[in-house]
């Protein structure tokens, strides 16, 4: 009786799973374990980023080592506990300086190894000792990464397997911006799925320019085995060409070209959903390619299902302009309007961020709506149905101005005139001695937010660039070669970032005084506090020398007045004087 008892028992058990599965519809496993979480993720991170002994010299200004390539600090921390791991085979394949610096170096965020140092690292990672410590720490940073995940409320294992692989590579402040556009498009945490995580993924542009790897991991977390979609979504076309995807993934293609057509105001174009590729499917594609500034093949590889999944997570991308690529599509131009050629002013414009609108064909007013205008890169620039040009942010962008089937290919580079977006030189650059162009971008960033007219921040050290830092040198006291040195690039930084910071006053009414702090500024000589009485006009009341402590007693503010306070952080070097923005400090009544 005991055995029927305990048969029927596991019977009960195993129609339960079987329900529990059935009733699901989509994954092979109704829950995963952490430990298959984490062997996935460490497989297609691996897979991804290189072997154990894979050694990156310069990888975004510092350098990465590992299966899972660990960068800076990071990479420091693990040869030092492979070093401790052995210590006598790693001083004899590292040598004493390279071992010694990674056992006391207390900083390598900025560290670039040298192709002898590569060699010796490259050594030292192929032995057993590194492996365990890699197998060990990636196990770590892997938990870290799914934890993230989880706080966020994200609990689906294939999108967790995804989110470690997008945290590795952006960090993991990029996958937290990437976890919460996934759950304001879904609606809810719960929803978050693998889909739902990369179409979020392609909005957000440091890690969506890297969709070969994006569609590698998506496909990836699919043939886990896992639920990995919601309840009547299909699974996106990872497949590179359009007619090598399953059924359900053209559907998925099919679906989406009709979301995107509807949201455009076109359901005229949309087509049957039918998991075919047939002749309707790649027409469509064609119109979603015309209207993107894509190649039209027809072919919905990478590239096109990148712009469709940029297209189904950004609503915002549906404006007036795409609808007018759209329509004009199959129009003719009408009798009553007979087309004008469209005339190009120029081919190719290098100009800063912020630049005035650009009028591409200087004919544009005339021939509105005779002839298409597409933008290869709406981030840095987008065009109008006039051709005009109006720049939104930096970067490269083509230009496709289409008239009777004829094409003319204007090229635009949009240079940032914010000298953060740039490294800062580490050596003299000049006319002869340039660098790399980033640097020589840095100080013409500069030379722009300081006010030097005339110069654009394209890389290249011409007259122009030379004049201005003469300029510079004469008004800033430094000697004037036209060439940077350390003491221009010195003066260059601390002006520029004086006049970018603002300090925040704070003010706290003590009797009949008023005590003003604030936080220092590193680059600032001495601090400036102003009081505003209430109705009246900003007055200097103090002049505070930065090596003093960042604080002001306001002895003689008048009693029974509402007061406000501000500080703005000062430095100069020869003529050349700039102060800081500064943010009023909250309403002080003098008792």
């Amino acid at each position: 009786m005991k055995q029927l008892r305990k048969a029927g028992i596991c019977l009960m058990a195993w129609l339960t799973a079987v329900m529990l599965f059935m009733g699901h519809g989509i994954s092979a496993r109704a829950s995963v374990s952490r430990v298959a979480e984490r062997e996935a993720a460490r497989k297609i991170l691996q897979e991804n980023e290189g072997s154990y002994s894979t050694v990156v010299r310069n990888d975004n200004g510092a350098m990465s080592v590992g299966f899972i390539q660990w960068h800076g600090n990071n990479a420091l921390d693990v040869l030092r506990q492979i070093v401790l791991r052995d210590k006598t085979t790693a001083k004899k394949l590292l040598g004493d300086t390279l071992y010694h610096e990674v056992l006391n170096a207390p900083d390598w965020s900025k560290r670039i190894l040298s192709d002898p140092e590569a060699g010796k690292i490259r050594s030292l990672l192929q032995t057993e000792p590194s492996k365990t410590v890699q197998n060990q720490m990636a196990e770590e940073y892997i938990d870290d990464y799914m934890s993230d995940a989880r706080k966020l409320g994200i609990t689906n294992s294939a999108a967790l397997v995804f989110y470690a692989d997008i945290a590795n590579q952006g960090g993991a402040g990029a996958a937290r911006t990437i976890g919460r556009r996934a759950i304001k498009k879904a609606g809810s945490s719960a929803r978050v799925m693998l889909n739902e995580l990369m179409e979020a993924t392609m909005t957000y542009g440091p890690l969506a320019k890297y969709y070969t790897r994006r569609f590698r991991t998506y496909r990836y977390c699919t043939q886990l085995g896992w639920t990995y979609r919601n309840k009547g979504d299909y699974p996106i076309a990872a497949a590179g060409s359009g007619s090598a995807n399953g059924k359900s993934e053209i559907k998925w293609l099919q679906t989406s070209l009709n979301t995107i057509f509807r949201e455009a105001g076109l359901s005229s174009y949309c087509i049957k959903v039918n998991g075919s590729y047939d002749t309707e499917t790649r027409q469509a594609v064609i119109r979603l390619q015309r209207m993107t500034g894509l190649e039209t093949d027809g072919d919905a590889g990478y590239g096109t299902v990148k712009e469709m999944l940029y297209l189904l997570a950004a609503p915002a991308a549906f404006d007036t302009k795409i609808t007018a690529y759209l329509k004009i599509d199959d129009r003719t131009v009408s009798d009553n309007h007979p087309a004008e050629a469209m005339k190009i002013s120029k081919t190719a414009y290098k100009v800063n961020t912020g630049h005035a609108d650009i009028a591409l064909v200087s004919n544009g007013d005339r021939i509105a709506g005779q002839f298409r205008c597409v933008s290869s890169n709406r981030r840095a620039a987008t065009v109008n149905d006039k051709g005009v040009l109006h720049v939104v942010g930096h970067g490269s962008a083509r230009i496709t101005l289409t008239q009777d089937n004829t094409a003319t290919v204007v090229r635009v580079w949009v240079y940032s005139t914010d000298p953060d977006t740039y490294a800062k030189p580490k050596k003299e650059v000049s006319a002869s001695a340039c660098g790399d162009r980033n640097s020589v971008r840095w100080v013409q960033a500069c030379m722009i937010q300081l006010g030097y007219s005339g110069e654009t921040a394209d890389g290249k050290w011409d007259a122009k660039t030379t004049k201005n830092v003469k300029r510079f040198q004469k008004a800033a006291g430094r000697k004037v070669t036209g060439a940077a040195d350390k003491k221009t690039i010195q003066a260059l930084d601390c002006l520029y970032h004086i006049q970018k910071q603002s300090l925040k006053a704070g003010a706290v009414r003590r009797n009949h005084t008023v005590r003003i702090t604030w936080k220092k500024n590193t680059y600032a000589t001495d601090y400036r506090v102003y009081r505003k009485e209430k109705g009246k006009k900003w007055k200097r009341i103090a002049v505070v020398r930065s090596n003093v402590k960042s604080v002001y007693i306001d002895r003689k503010a008048k009693k029974g007045v509402t007061c406000y306070y501000r500080v703005k952080a000062v430095a100069g070097y020869g003529s050349l004087l700039r102060q800081g923005r500064a943010v009023t400090s909250r309403a002080v009544r003098i008792a």
